[in-house]
């Protein structure tokens, strides 16, 4: 149209003899050129910003998809709700399977949220909270399904601006039962656990001292034949006590649903009164210390001392020699403590060096709980250290040497030193 319109003027303007009608009609030629040439450009760039508009359509579109695929797969219970905290707004697939509901259209259609709490407080306080901080991580509480079950989730949550400026709230929640069960279970068996601990360091322990009073009294009166028996009463009396001492230490690590509250420990101290102790428990062996026990302090607890009792006794208890020799050497090294505990006794084999540490595994030939060393394990576990068990290849320092081949067990332990 303006192609056919700018010929006809240039055929005007060479037919005409007037001038000025002749410049006319050629501004008039130019104008109508620019303005052409000016709409060819604008022409373009439509063209163009619509194939842009087309492409981020399309995009957006696929975002959308990618979106609305997350929201709905999602394993965790997602929802919006409105900006007053009390109605679904949007929720996935996800979120009406745990609030036991056959599809999320129920839920944004006909259930208020203080419908879903078990508890009318809780959901106050989730809406106090929330309305106060913006946001909740992990804040617990029970749901009511449809069917009157209820089912424990954890919330997290946030504030967010929608398009029209008001605040509304996001969030996802997980199915937390089958956790909130094993704790309580757990719970339950930690109070029976607590129960049995002070039985046994109570009542029993009562008894014992009282079993060992008699047997005292009975060692000063009973003849020569019978003095054998009373001893055998004595040392199964004081095996009992020991026993107790160890189970309240193995319930207490188990009960215990925080970090152990570690402190500086001499090791010096400890040693020389637990050595002390297997002297007198153990009369037919022998236990020495090599060089000198250094003052250093530990870090670990009033139980460091049955790690010591333990592994003592297990040295004797096991050891098939005429005479049983236990030697204990330590090490300053860095930051670490070293202490060996050595014995002439027949070793542990290879494959059962790595078992003798686990829940309920016993020694060969043990007739004891498999307790002791698994006791020992948790508690230097604790403390930041490690034990390790291997074959003695060494001779004894200053101990004397039983057998001409040397034989036998060494405990290790690496200690953490105090600072």
């Amino acid at each position: 149209m303006t192609e056919e319109l700018l010929q006809k003027l240039n055929r005007r303007t060479s037919q005409t003899d007037d001038d000025e009608l002749s410049e006319l009609l050629e501004q008039a030629i130019s104008e109508l050129e620019r303005k052409e040439q000016s709409l060819n450009s604008l022409q373009r760039e439509l063209d163009e910003t619509n194939e842009g508009m087309v492409a981020l359509t399309m995009e957006l579109q696929q975002a959308e998809r990618r979106y609305r695929a997350l929201f709905e797969d999602a394993g965790e219970g997602i929802y919006k709700t409105s900006s007053k905290l009390t109605e679904y707004r949007l929720v996935n697939d996800s979120f009406a399977d745990i609030l036991g509901y056959e599809n999320a259209a129920t839920i944004e259609e006909t259930v208020s949220i203080a419908d879903v709490f078990a508890e009318h407080e809780r959901y106050e306080t989730y809406r106090e909270q929330l309305s106060e901080q913006g946001e909740l991580t992990g804040f617990e509480y029970q749901i009511v399904r449809p069917d009157g079950e209820r089912r424990w989730v954890t919330d997290t949550v946030r504030s967010v601006k929608s398009d029209d400026g008001t605040t509304v709230y996001r969030g996802g929640i997980l199915d937390i039962t089958e956790r909130k069960e094993y704790e309580r279970k757990l719970k339950e068996r930690n109070q029976a656990l607590e129960t049995l601990n002070q039985f046994v360091r109570h009542d029993i322990r009562n008894d014992v001292q009282v079993v060992s009073l008699y047997a005292e009294q009975l060692e000063q009166q009973v003849a020569d034949e019978n003095a054998t028996a009373v001893k055998r009463i004595k040392e199964t009396a004081t095996n009992i006590e020991e026993i107790t001492q160890d189970a309240a230490a193995f319930v207490e690590t188990l009960t215990s649903g925080e970090e152990i509250d570690l402190e500086p420990v001499s090791l010096q101290s400890v040693i020389s009164a637990e050595l002390e102790s297997r002297r007198s428990a153990h009369p037919d062996a022998t236990f020495t210390v090599a060089g000198s026990l250094p003052f250093v302090e530990i870090r670990a607890d009033g139980m460091f001392d049955s790690v010591l009792r333990n592994i003592l006794n297990n040295a004797v208890v096991h050891n098939d020699a005429d005479t049983p020799v236990i030697e204990v050497d330590t090490t300053v090294k860095n930051d670490d403590v070293i202490v060996r505990i050595r014995d002439n006794g027949p070793g542990i084999p290879d494959d059962l060096k790595n078992q003798i540490f686990g829940k309920g595994n016993q020694g060969l030939d043990s007739d004891g709980t498999g307790m002791g060393l698994y006791l020992v394990s948790q508690l230097v576990s604790s403390y930041g250290g490690k034990v390790t068990v291997k074959d003695r290849n060494e001779p004894f320092v200053d101990a004397p040497e039983t057998t001409n081949n040397v034989r036998g067990t060494a405990f290790v332990l690496r200690l953490p030193r105090s600072e």
